[in-house]
């Protein structure tokens, strides 16, 4: 609220292998450049790879590293280790790791790290952490260099289905998906990435010389109905030339139904490096963003914003009344909705923040409920595993699948 910035506490030394991968003289040892956070189910925050300090050798900074808030107000960083040497290679970057917090604590990395050719699974209380999926099958799904060219999405959290993880993987001619429910039940589960159904985008020569590309530096959001909107992107490495403009859904196997893939029109923004899409909260999508071919300096920034209007937007969508400002966990509160009855679903999305291509905290929470004929009892999310604490859009969606606009709350 004072619009200000206060400076909590340095991250420690990175000095925890052998001196031989330090040069003296180079600066204090310590910070990530190109790291990715995740926010865990405590409120704490799990960093994970980026470049460390002028003093270190390695590319990547691979050991897990956790801040909590606590003690106030400047908290505390804490390395989680001991270190393992395969996840500590000079090896090539792989900046960016794809991270997600899975119902159990765990966290998912679909990104290999290291010499681990594999996904892996991360214990954030100790950085343990195993080869947990086979490599992706495609180098821009987050496979090599290339990982921060792809995406990873946590697909929707329903309690109809016991909140059964699935990750969806796309930048890639063939996108993958993988069913995490099994690491649930044993960590060291081994599991496969398989295909999604077709895509159907169409050739549009010259820009699109072929069908189904694979898309660079494009974006992924979370919509309200459960769909994922992927925007942007090159189908050639940063070159605007082969900008894919056209956006596509995918619908995942929700309660049942078999997924597929949807083609929309045509955007008008090239949106190639650096370049972002966030949900509003009337459920449109808002995309900002890029440098031309990949370039640098304000010479090269795009700087107009476009924004993407999915389906169901024009349509006559259910209005979703007054919620509580705050919830708790398993908190039961009544919600005003008109025909109440036909509504089938209400989710909680939680606010992202993306970079490179990704957002680790994007979420999407189906929430427990039962309707009267103008009132939803709605109850909040029973674990912070599954939903962690912050800021949501709340979103109820009729049996149209039409989904209201979204209203602000914070899960606490």
């Amino acid at each position: 609220s004072s619009r200000s910035w206060t400076t909590v506490a340095p991250m420690p030394s990175t000095g925890v292998l052998a001196a031989s991968l330090f040069v003296a003289g180079k600066g204090p040892p310590g910070g990530r450049w190109y790291p990715m956070l995740v926010t865990l189910g405590t409120g704490d925050v799990l960093a994970m790879s980026g470049h460390p300090g002028h003093g270190d050798l390695r590319h990547n900074h691979h050991i897990p590293e956790r801040y909590s808030t606590s003690p106030a107000p400047f908290g505390t960083w804490r390395l989680l280790g001991p270190p393992d040497p395969q996840y500590e290679i000079l090896g090539e970057p792989k900046v960016y790791p794809r991270l997600h917090l899975l119902p159990n604590g765990l966290v998912f990395c679909s990104t290999p790290l290291g010499s681990v050719s594999q996904s892996q699974l991360i214990d954030p209380s100790n950085g343990a952490r195993h080869g947990a999926g086979q490599h992706p099958p495609d180098p821009i799904n987050v496979g090599t260099f290339f990982s921060q060219d792809g995406t990873s999405v946590l697909l929707p959290l329903l309690p109809s289905a016991s909140y059964r993880p699935h990750v969806l993987l796309c930048g890639g001619q063939q996108t993958v998906l993988m069913d995490l429910q099994p690491l649930l039940d044993d960590p060291n589960a081994r599991r496969v990435w398989t295909p999604t159904s077709p895509r159907h985008l169409k050739v549009a020569p010259p820009r699109l010389p072929s069908a189904n590309p694979p898309r660079f530096h494009l974006n992924s959001v979370l919509l309200p109905t459960g769909d994922v909107m992927i925007c942007g992107g090159c189908s050639v490495f940063r070159k605007d030339f082969n900008a894919v403009l056209e956006s596509e859904l995918y619908h995942p196997s929700l309660d049942g139904s078999p997924d597929g893939w949807q083609t929309l029109p045509a955007g008008r923004v090239v949106r190639n490096y650096h370049s972002v899409a966030l949900l509003m909260p009337d459920g449109r999508v808002w995309t900002a963003g890029s440098t031309h071919d990949g370039g640098f300096g304000h010479a090269n920034a795009e700087p107009r914003i476009e924004i993407l209007n999915p389906p169901y937007i024009g349509a006559d969508r259910p209005g979703l009344g007054p919620i509580p400002a705050t919830i708790t966990l398993k908190q039961t509160f009544i919600v005003d909705v008109i025909g109440a009855k036909s509504i089938i679903r209400v989710a909680i999305l939680r606010t992202a923040s993306v970079t490179h291509s990704f957002s680790s905290d994007q979420r999407y929470v189906g929430l427990e409920f039962k309707a009267s004929d103008s009132q939803l009892t709605i109850t909040a999310p029973p674990d912070h595993n599954i939903a962690p604490p912050g800021p949501y859009l709340m979103f109820i969606i009729d049996n149209q699948g039409l989904p209201s606009e979204g209203r602000f709350v914070l899960l606490v």
